[in-house]
């Protein structure tokens, strides 16, 4: 399931009136510059879902600091802070380094991608296409 994102990013922080319902989830396994604007309902839909986003919604609504719920795997985790504790970061969405790369005969490469601000756990195998939108 997916866990809505700890911070919000400045420019999405007042999401626009059609998106009032909605929250930025940071999807597990994937890179930050995949988050994306849900309907709450549809999060909801899944059971283990719809408690972690009304835990999330009354501590966030409340002020209170907003426990995240979703975790980093790796060793390399554990030695640092986790990316979702600090809250939005825009670096989150830049390429510091590119790692490997692969390239399969009648498929695109795809290469394994080290995000700015975030531990090598946190690499994300990507394609050309994410790359080249992401870094304008």
């Amino acid at each position: 399931g997916a866990a809505p994102a700890a911070g919000v990013p400045p420019d999405a922080a007042e999401p626009p009136p059609a998106r009032h319902d909605e929250l930025l989830v940071k999807w597990k396994g994937l890179a930050h510059v995949h988050c994306q604007w849900v309907p709450r309902a549809a999060l909801e839909a899944e059971h283990s879902n719809k408690q972690r986003v009304q835990r999330w919604v009354r501590a966030h609504s409340s002020g209170e600091a907003v426990e995240n719920t979703w975790d980093l795997d790796g060793d390399d985790a554990a030695a640092g802070a986790k990316d979702d504790e600090l809250g939005y970061n825009a670096d989150f969405n830049l390429v510091e380094r590119i790692v490997a790369s692969e390239a399969a005969d009648e498929a695109p490469p795809r290469f394994l991608v080290k995000w700015r601000g975030l531990p090598y756990a946190s690499c994300t195998w990507e394609g050309p296409r994410t790359l080249l939108e992401e870094q304008r």
